[in-house]
């Protein structure tokens, strides 16, 4: 198998609201995070995700960023594996380089107070 050589330009955690509406006393909200990698191959930006893990509590009180950062500080997801898998190269430095984000869904944003 020919493997196809990729540059990776960012890598990242997507935030948003557990979809099944349920409450927990205490929270501020249930949350997945799902792990992404950005990159150009094939001539083109391609963006992969794993599969969203959660739910998750924010916890009411405190800070909401504080505790958000916490989740996502704390959240282990390596896609690297997956582009090998798949046929891509890249070297593990540039994957771990890239700018890493954090995104939060439109919808939840407005709900929280993040500082």
């Amino acid at each position: 198998m020919v493997r196809q050589p990729i540059q990776v330009v960012a890598t990242g955690i997507v935030v948003a609201e557990a979809s099944d509406g349920a409450t927990v006393p205490g929270t501020k909200a249930l949350v997945t995070l799902t792990a992404f990698v950005e990159f150009d191959g094939y001539g083109e930006r391609k963006r992969w995700t794993g599969g969203p893990q959660g739910p998750m509590p924010l916890p009411s009180d405190g800070s909401t960023t504080t505790a958000l950062l916490h989740l996502v500080r704390d959240f282990e997801e390596d896609l690297l594996p997956d582009l090998g898998i798949a046929g891509l190269r890249t070297s593990r430095f540039d994957f771990y380089a890239a700018p890493r984000r954090i995104e939060v869904a439109p919808s939840l944003r407005e709900r929280l107070t993040l500082d």
